[in-house]
């Protein structure tokens, strides 16, 4: 893969930034719609509905909708590194906690002429770090234990070095805003009420058995999931336009700061495969260490990344010089290079005794799947949660995006629906015209009776009642019209 200049670069960046934006909206626009489509059913305006006048509803909603979506995408954005460091479980640390990791980071964003970032720990044995932060004072790089006990100074500093570059290159707010988009896409989807989706509470779905009475709603719910299908796919291609041509940029950067080839090298081999540990599939794309391109992740093939390396810094190598190492004794894993050694014919990559084992386990690929284990019902706990303990709401509202975002192995059809979902919905559209067909005259009255323009006309009077505004004298008037017809007042003899 060719690798563009420095500068070059940070323009795509920004280049693709907008086109992210533009394609995502596409995607947003759709799902909101939806999702906002029965409001004005609600409020008694059911002339105004998606179900009745869809051009008109899209006409006045439309603003809102955009509105609506860059507010939550602005929002999550914003608060990206919050939810990353709740996800992983990252604790930030002090230079009076972990002081070898605070002054090699230091040392780095000096050399780069960086703010200094904060640092976090993530205690997994896997070795990894991420880059997070949308803005200089939120910049936090946060790197595994196992990174921290089995690299050397040299290697943590190449690490390091490599995640600043991100900063520098805006890879980082690339990815967070990627993140926040594909979030802000997930809680559209998750939250839009016409789509064929099962409840994963309960057996029976009683959704699809009281939509027979109002089958419009049905034929509703087929089409918007047939949009938010269309709208999801877009969605994931913006989301899948993260490669990994950043990571050869951002090696490139760090071989010029610490001039150091082998330290790069060695650190990349040490994380090759045992990069994963709990949540990190989640962000994949923002890790030190990932999935490659042939395995459907965003990072370069190891392979390729250990040749661009060597020719990018062939003229730095100084085989057999010494590397810093302040660990302490007792955390040091018996490493034993062989071979050439960088540079050198026949030597190529250092060879190493093998490393530390990754407890836990898992991979990428594994961890992608929908976990076994459902979030609690919603009920009264989840609106206290909601006020008085926002952390319990938010690791509630992340398990149901995991649970509800779709994957590719769900096997949906054109209208996103499972194969039982869409069973639920033939079911229930074959039930309600076999009942309305019993009942009706003609089939006109049948088609008359299943578009619920009775009910919603209903619903207008009812809901219209209830939302009738002060200031509206001709709705003030209409309803004292209608008190007095069903309450005459007798005449005094």
């Amino acid at each position: 893969m060719k690798v563009t200049g420095f500068a070059s670069h940070v323009a795509h960046n920004r280049q693709r930034a907008l086109a992210s934006i533009a394609l995502y909206c596409l995607a947003f626009i759709p799902i909101g719609l939806l999702a906002l489509g029965v409001v004005p059913i609600l409020v008694g305006q059911s002339e105004y509905s998606l179900l009745r006048n869809p051009l008109l509803y899209a006409a006045i909603f439309l603003p809102v909708v955009v509105a609506l979506s860059l507010g939550i995408l602005a929002l999550n954005y914003f608060r990206m590194r919050q939810e990353i460091e709740e996800s992983l479980n990252i604790q930030g640390v002090t230079e009076q906690q972990e002081p070898r990791l605070a002054r090699i980071g230091g040392e780095q964003a000096t050399l780069q002429g960086l703010r200094h970032p904060s640092f976090g720990v993530i205690e997994s044995p896997a070795r990894n770090a991420i880059s997070l932060g949308v803005t200089p004072g939120q910049r936090m790089i946060a790197v595994t234990r196992g990174l921290l006990n089995d690299l050397d100074d040299e290697e943590v500093a190449a690490v390091i070095a490599h995640e600043l570059a991100h900063f520098r290159l805006g890879d980082a707010r690339l990815l967070s805003l990627n993140q926040a988009m594909m979030r802000t896409a997930t809680a559209l989807q998750v939250y839009n009420p016409l789509k064929v989706e099962l409840n994963m509470h309960t057996k029976m779905q009683w959704h699809f058995v009281i939509a027979m009475i109002l089958p419009i709603f049905l034929v509703a719910q087929a089409v918007g999931g047939l949009v938010t299908m269309a709208a999801w796919r877009a969605a994931r291609h913006a989301n899948g336009a993260v490669r990994g041509a950043r990571d050869f940029i951002a090696d490139a950067e760090a071989l010029r700061i610490t001039h150091f080839p082998e330290a790069l090298l060695t650190a990349t081999a040490k994380c090759e495969g045992n990069g994963y540990f709990p949540g990190a599939e989640k962000f994949e794309a923002m890790l030190f260490s990932g999935n490659p391109e042939s395995q459907g992740g965003t990072h370069p093939q190891p392979e390729k990344r250990k040749a661009e390396i060597q020719r990018v810094a062939a003229k730095m190598a100084m085989p057999g010089r010494q590397r810093r190492d302040t660990r302490a004794a007792g955390v040091r894993p018996a490493l034993t290079p062989s071979g050439g050694g960088f540079g050198r014919k026949g030597g190529g990559m250092p060879a190493f005794a093998p490393a530390l084992a990754v407890a836990g386990g898992g991979s990428f690929q594994q961890a992608s799947a929908r976990t076994q284990e459902l979030p609690r019902e919603p009920g009264a706990w989840l609106l206290y949660a909601w006020i008085f303990d926002r952390k319990t709401y938010r690791a509630w509202q992340r398990g149901m995006f995991d649970q509800m975002a779709w994957r590719a192995d769900d096997k949906r059809n054109m209208l996103g629906a499972t194969p039982l979902a869409t069973v639920w919905l033939v079911g229930a559209l074959i039930v309600s015209s076999a009942f309305f067909y019993a009942v009706a005259d003609s089939p006109a009255d049948m088609i008359d009776r299943m578009s619920g323009r009775a009910y919603l006309e209903a619903s207008d009077e009812v809901a219209g009642s209830l939302f009738c505004a002060p200031s509206d004298t001709q709705c003030q008037a209409a309803r004292t019209f209608e008190h007095t017809s069903d309450h005459p007042v007798s005449s005094p003899n």
